[in-house]
């Protein structure tokens, strides 16, 4: 069902058990939506970045 799009709220409705469950033993991303994912993260740390910048703390009382 995952293969096929399924939701897996509904996989895991129709099985009696979590979503958690079904994403702990059953769930496991396909290396292509992972490559994908990992695109579309900000890159961090490169040189043309600005400059980290100091925040100053504010207590709240």
């Amino acid at each position: 069902m995952l293969d096929k799009q399924v939701e897996i709220s509904a996989i895991a409705h129709l099985a009696g058990t979590s979503v958690r469950m079904i994403i702990k033993n059953y769930y496991e991303p396909h290396s292509s939506e992972t490559e994908k994912a990992a695109a579309l993260l900000p890159r961090l740390g490169t040189a043309q970045e600005a400059p980290l910048r100091l925040v100053k703390q504010v207590q709240v009382a």
